[in-house]
C-alpha cells in the first residue's frame, strides 16, 4: 500500500498539483537504499516525491514531514507474521502512540483531513456480535477476546483506530478511516509484505491447519483508490470497510492451486471445518472488475495539493481478515459462475463519434453472436473529461456531453442488469451516431423504460458523484489512456486495434468450452480483420498537445539537418 498509493497519485496526469511525501519509517529502512529505490524510479517522482526519515514514536521527526501538507494518509502500522515476543513494544506502542503522534502533528500544523488505514481486524474477531446480523462498520473487534487469545495484531489495530476516533472527537480533526481486508496483488517493493508472504508460504507447500479460518480479500489497487476517494470526497465520514470477497482459507488454497498448478500446493488437511458455502461475497468496493457502485460508501474524487504518506514495510497481516464461522454470519453471493469470463472494459465519452461508432457497429456483436456469455462487460462513460479545482467536470465535447455521460452513468447504476442498461446506452449512442443526440430522451419510450430513476439520479447530484468515481478510475489507469474509445481486455489495452476486440476476447478466454462465436467460421463473419490503418480515436487534449509537440520537434530537427 505504501508504494501503490503514491504510484496512483503520481500516475494521474490530471493531478499536477499533487506532491507526494513519504516518511520512510525506522532508520533500518532508510539506510537500506533498495527499500526506497523503486519509489524514486516512479514516473513523476523526481519533481513530486519527497522522502523523509521518521519514527512514529518520535514526534519531532513527524513534524518535519507533515509541515505544509494539506492531507495525511497514515498507513503505517507494524505487522509481525511469526510469534510476537513483546506485544507492547513490537505492536501496541507503535500503533497507538504512533497514531496519536501523527494526528497531533496534523492538528498542530493545520492539515485538512487525515485518512487512517485501519483494518478489518478492527471489526473482527467479535464473537459476541449477534449471529443473525451481518458485520459492517458498526462492528468492533472484541478487545478482551484478543487479549485472552494473544491476537496482538487485531488488538493493535482496534486500539489504534479507537484512539484516532477519540482524538478526532476531542480535538476537532477531520479523520476518515479505511478498513481493508487481506490486501493482495502485484508487489512493488523489493521485499514481500505479510499478506503476500502468506501466499508465498502456500506456494512453498505450507500445510498448517486452520480452524474455521475465513479471509476477506481485496486488490491492492482498489485499496489505494479507496484511500484517494475518501480523502477527496468531502462528504465521506466514519469507517469504510474495503473487502471484495469472503472465502474460506481452504477455498483460497484451492483457487491458488488452480491458478498455479506447477506448484505443490496441498489440497487437503488445511482446514478442520468448513461451515460456510464457497466464495461468499458480502460487499464490493472497487473490485478487480472495477465496478463503481458500492453498498457501503459513495466516493468522490477531485484534486488537492500536498499529501503525506507514512510508510512501513507492511500494513496488512494474514490475520487481518481471519473470520471464524462463529462470528461471521451468512452473506449474499455475488460472484460470476463462469471463472473463465473475460473482462472487457470500455472507457468512452458519449459525443466522440468514434465511441458511438464502436458501440453501435462493433460492441453490439457481443450480443448478436452470443459471445456476451463469456464476457464481463464494464462501461465507463467519462473519457477525456477533466476535473477542475472545485470538482467541476469539463467535457471534451461540451456541456451536452457531460449531460449524456452522466445520464449513461445513472442508467448503469439504476439498471444494473447489463442487457437493460446497454440497450439504453445503445439507443442513445445510435442517436449520437446519426447526429440526432438531442432526441436522446425518446429512448425511454422506445425501450419501454421508466425515466424516473435516471432523472432522480441526475437531478439529485448522485450522477455527478458517479462521474467523479469514473474519473478516479479513468485517471488511475496503468498505462494511462491516451484517447477514446479505450478498450481493455483482461487488463490489457488494445490501443488502436480496438475494433478487433473479439479476437482478443477469444484468445483470452480460459473457460472449459470455447464459445461458438470464437470458432473459425464465426470469426470470419463477425470479426474485423487486423488492418494496417489505425482505427480512428478522440485524443485527450494533453495527448494531442504532446503529439503536436513531437511533430514540431521532428520538423525542426529535419530542417536543422537540411
Amino acid at each position: 500500500m505504501g508504494s501503490r498509493l503514491p504510484l496512483a497519485q503520481l500516475a494521474s496526469p490530471d493531478s499536477p498539483l499533487w506532491e507526494t511525501r513519504i516518511g520512510a519509517l525506522l532508520s533500518a529502512i532508510v539506510n537500506d537504499e533498495k527499500e526506497t529505490k523503486h519509489l524514486e524510479s516512479l514516473e513523476g517522482a523526481e519533481s513530486r516525491l519527497r522522502l523523509f526519515q521518521i519514527d512514529l514514536l518520535d514526534y519531532d521527526s513527524l513534524v518535519a514531514a507533515v509541515n505544509g501538507a494539506t492531507g495525511v494518509f497514515h498507513l503505517a502500522s507494524p505487522c509481525i507474521v511469526d510469534e510476537v515476543k513483546d506485544p507492547e513494544n513490537e505492536l501496541l506502542a507503535p500503533a497507538i502512540k504512533g497514531t496519536n503522534n501523527v494526528l497531533t502533528a496534523a492538528k498542530e500544523l493545520g492539515v485538512r483531513r487525515v485518512v487512517v488505514t485501519s483494518s478489518i481486524s478492527a471489526i473482527t474477531p467479535s464473537p459476541y456480535w449477534p449471529a443473525d446480523k451481518v458485520k459492517n462498520e458498526d462492528c468492533w473487534t472484541d478487545v478482551d477476546y484478543c487479549k485472552q487469545n494473544g491476537l496482538w495484531y487485531p488488538l493493535s489495530k482496534t486500539l489504534a483506530e479507537k484512539a484516532a476516533w477519540e482524538f478526532a472527537k476531542e480535538k476537532g480533526l477531520d479523520v476518515v478511516v479505511v478498513n481493508p481486508g487481506t490486501v493482495m496483488g502485484p508487489v512493488l517493493p523489493p521485499t514481500l509484505n505479510a499478506s503476500m508472504l502468506m501466499l508465498l508460504r502456500l506456494l512453498q507447500g505450507c500445510t498448517e491447519t486452520y480452524e474455521n479460518f475465513f479471509m476477506g480479500s481485496i486488490h491492492v489497487k482498489d485499496v489505494a483508490l479507496a484511500h484517494i476517494l475518501v480523502y477527496e470526497n468531502t462528504s465521506a465520514t466514519g469507517r469504510h470497510m474495503c473487502v471484495e470477497a469472503i472465502s474460506h482459507y481452504g477455498d483460497f488454497a484451492a483457487m491458488v492451486a488452480e491458478l498455479y498448478p506447477e506448484y505443490n500446493i496441498p489440497s487437503g488437511g488445511l482446514v478442520v471445518s468448513h461451515l460456510l458455502p464457497k466464495y461468499r461475497f458480502p460487499i464490493s468496493m472497487g473490485s478487480s472488475r472495477r465496478r463503481v457502485s458500492s453498498p457501503v460508501v459513495s466516493l468522490l474524487f477531485s484534486h488537492h495539493p500536498l499529501l503525506l504518506l507514512l510508510l512501513l514495510i507492511t500494513a496488512t497481516c494474514p490475520t487481518v481478515a481471519a473470520l471464524s464461522s462463529s462470528n461471521f454470519p451468512s452473506v449474499s453471493a455475488g460472484a460470476s459462475e463462469d471463472k473463465g469470463k473475460v473482462a472487457l472494459d470500455l472507457y468512452y465519452e458519449t459525443l466522440c463519434p468514434y465511441c458511438s461508432n464502436f458501440i453501435v457497429n462493433y460492441l453490439d456483436k457481443l450480443f448478436d453472436s452470443g459471445l456476451i456469455s463469456a464476457v464481463d462487460l464494464n462501461l465507463i462513460p467519462y473519457g477525456n473529461a477533466k476535473i477542475g479545482s472545485n470538482a467541476t467536470i469539463t467535457c471534451q465535447h461540451g456541456p451536452v456531453e457531460c449531460l449524456l455521460n452522466t445520464i449513461e452513468a445513472c442508467a448503469i447504476s439504476v439498471w444494473p442488469d447489463l442487457i437493460k442498461h446497454f440497450s439504453f446506452i445503445y439507443c442513445v449512442e445510435t442517436l449520437v451516431y446519426e447526429h440526432k443526440y438531442a432526441e436522446w430522451e425518446t429512448c425511454y419510450d422506445k425501450l419501454g423504460l421508466d425515466a424516473t430513476p435516471v432523472t432522480e439520479c441526475y437531478t439529485s447530484g448522485y450522477g455527478e458523484e458517479l462521474e467523479l468515481q469514473y474519473a478516479a478510475e479513468t485517471n488511475t489507469l496503468q498505462p494511462p489512456h491516451e484517447y477514446v474509445p479505450w478498450v481493455v481486455v483482461d487488463g490489457q489495452p488494445l490501443y488502436d486495434d480496438y475494433e478487433n476486440f473479439i479476437s482478443y476476447i477469444c484468445e483470452a478466454y480460459k473457460g472449459t468450452t470455447l464459445p461458438n462465436a470464437c470458432s473459425a467460421l464465426s470469426l470470419n463473419t463477425i470479426q474485423k480483420k487486423k488492418r494496417n490503418t489505425r482505427a480512428p480515436v478522440c485524443y485527450r487534449e494533453d495527448a494531442t498537445k504532446l503529439f503536436s509537440s513531437r511533430i514540431r520537434s521532428a520538423i525542426t530537427s529535419w530542417l536543422d539537418r537540411s
